[in-house]
Parts: structure tokens; sequence; C-alpha cells
């Protein structure tokens, strides 16, 4: 799926980084209204959310490079998920997409030292808020409900066409 994001076939409609450093992605063909990202939070028990805004403090993003020797130090990032693309391997195409959330300035820094072989393909500011896992269930119902995993975009696409036809 990294790889149709890459090709500017899909959007991320949003990420989920869960303890064990494993980031979770969704994808859609339609661009989402605003930027979705949420960091659990085992030891404390709390979800942690980036919320866009103009006079936030943070950003959350994702770049794509081309080769691993391309990629951006781990200095900069607060929170980072690299996803292979499985796009064909001929120098031109990216091959690692990179997902973060990073302080404002440190990204600007980011900005400066990226290498030639990457390139920031999104970014959002925004502020990072806080809840306990009870108090965001209550707040977010659509989170936890209509919720649907496929091994691969085929299937995605499949069910959706079968949901539309009823």
């Amino acid at each position: 799926m990294a790889g149709y994001y890459a090709d500017g076939k899909l959007n991320i409609l949003g990420v989920v980084n869960t303890p064990a450093n494993i980031g979770i992605m969704f994808f859609s063909t339609r661009k989402p209204d605003y930027a979705r990202y949420f960091q659990i939070n085992h030891n404390t028990r709390q979800i942690t959310e980036f919320v866009e805004s103009i006079l936030g403090d943070t950003v959350y993003g994702t770049y794509l490079c081309k080769t691993l020797e391309d990629l951006p130090e781990l200095k900069f990032f607060r929170f980072h998920h690299p996803f292979n693309t499985f796009l064909e391997v001929d120098g031109k195409n990216p091959q690692i997409l990179g997902v973060f959330r990073t302080p404002k300035q440190t990204f600007y820094k980011l900005t400066k030292v990226l290498s030639p072989g990457c390139y920031i393909k999104e970014s959002h500011l925004g502020t990072v808020r806080s809840y306990s896992f009870v108090e965001f269930m209550k707040q977010t119902p659509e989170f936890h409900t209509e919720v649907s995993f496929y091994r691969n975009q085929q299937q995605a696409i499949d069910a959706k066409t079968a949901a539309g036809r009823k």
C-alpha cells in the first residue's frame, strides 16, 4: 500500500503508532479533511493525538527516499516509522516511505539537510494532546467500530464495490 501512496494513487487517512514501535496506516483514494495521527503509550495508558493547527509547534508528515543510504538521521524525529514501498527498483522510484512526528523547529532543520534522494511528500502543522484510553474511546466511538482490514488493495476494492451494490 505504501507504494500506491508513493505513486499518488492513495492518500493516508491516518496513522496509529503502537507500542513495540509498530506503525499502522489507513489508506483511501479520497483525500482526508485533516491529518489523523495517534501515538499509543501502554506505560502511561495514554493516547496522544496530533491536531492540525496553523499555530502548532509540531509537524506530522511523510517523506520518500530512493535508497536506505538516503534516509535522514533518526535525531530529526520524535516518532518515526519507515515502510518499504515495493516499487520497481530502477533508481527513479522511491523505495522507502517514512512517516514521522517531530517538533516544528526540528522539521525545518531536517528540510535543510535532506538528501537529494529524498523529498517531503506531505507535512502538517499542529499541536499534540493526550487522553486516557477510556476518555479517547468515549470521544471517538467511530475509532473502534466499522473498521475492516484487508490483505491487499484489491480485496479492499472488491469489498467496497460489493458493499456499494447492496
